[in-house]
């Protein structure tokens, strides 16, 4: 039985960072589609031009390009333990493609669905207080204490940049598709949901995420 993580939130509400503690936690391989989007972008293909554009303007990328994005990660990567996902699905298309992509595989599929639950107001102040590593695609808060002083990665000892889609114009905008979504989202997940408080410190999630999936 292979494991599917998915945690879903709102940009923000600490997926990202999650999904990497998690990952080398439970042996899980990462599944970032923010991290896809950037690679086809940085390869400056037609459809990486698009999607930076659309990107920049605080929308999000069209369903068919996603799932044709995952088919190919998919395909590079072979998946044994399980995955843990970052920012897919999105909204229910997605959940019902995911859901046929997974009927349709081999193996069968144990699907945990976590709901990182924060206010927007919380959002905005952490997305305004956090570095992404150029290289890595790593994430600090330099509400950290720890990572606060941070001028590299430390990871990788790449540059810390703020993206430029991290403003409050875009948090804002972004959190209100992610509000229009959630909920038919949650409805089709139905008692495969479970809500964590987000707005706890970042030990605190890990905590509750790990003893969601302890049994796995």
């Amino acid at each position: 039985m292979t494991l599917c993580c998915l945690l879903i939130g709102a940009p923000g509400s600490g997926k990202g960072t999650q999904s990497s503690i998690i990952s080398k936690k439970k042996n899980l391989v990462k599944l970032s589609t923010g991290d896809l989007i950037r690679q086809e972008v940085n390869k400056g293909t037609a459809d990486g031009e698009r999607m930076s554009l659309l990107i920049s303007d605080g929308n999000l990328v069209d369903d068919a390009t996603m799932i044709l994005l995952l088919k190919r990660f998919f395909e590079e990567n072979h998946i044994e333990t399980g995955i843990v996902s970052d920012g897919f699905p999105r909204n229910l298309n997605q959940a019902k493609d995911l859901s046929k992509f997974f009927s349709s595989s081999p193996e069968s599929v144990e699907l945990k669905v976590l709901y990182l639950k924060i206010p927007v107001q919380d959002l905005i102040g952490r997305i305004l207080s956090r570095r992404i590593c150029v290289r890595c695609n790593e994430i600090f808060s330099m509400k950290d204490s720890r990572e606060s002083l941070l001028k590299v990665c430390s990871t990788c000892g790449g540059e810390l940049i703020l993206r430029n889609d991290d403003n409050e114009k875009v948090v804002r905008k972004r959190h209100k598709i992610f509000e229009e979504t959630i909920l038919p989202m949650l409805e089709f997940y139905g008692d495969k949901v479970t809500t964590i408080d987000a707005t706890l410190t970042k030990d605190k999630v890990t905590e509750l995420i790990l003893k969601e999936l302890e049994d796995q």
